[in-house]
């Protein structure tokens, strides 16, 4: 089975890593060089990402939590594929995706 890689998709969780670890206080310059390069790498012709990456640089310099608060407000609007409200949606589409082994008879199960 081959799995679709979305870039919107491993960006927005590069970003929703980055805001919890900077709201807890954990960010590290690892963090956000990897978040920049991650920007580059998986959403460099988006503007609205290159500006919330650039206004989350500044601002953690001076209050990570707030830059992290900022950063996951953003990612709640950038992409429906990023929307966490949709969590549920996801799943049962990644489940009616995959075949469900466990009614398989070689299993042992059944």
């Amino acid at each position: 089975m081959t799995v679709r890689k979305s870039p919107t998709i491993a960006f927005g969780l590069q970003v929703s890593a980055v805001a919890l670890k900077a709201k807890a206080g954990f960010l590290t310059a690892r963090d956000q060089l990897a978040l920049v390069e991650n920007m580059f790498a998986w959403a460099d012709g988006d503007a609205s990402a290159r500006d919330a990456v650039r206004d989350f640089m500044a601002l953690a310099k001076i209050d990570p939590a707030a830059a992290g608060r900022r950063l996951q407000d953003w990612l709640d609007g950038w992409s429906p594929e990023t929307d966490s409200r949709r969590t549920e949606e996801v799943l049962a589409g990644i489940d009616a995706a995959r075949p469900d082994w466990r009614a398989r008879k070689d299993c042992g199960l059944e």
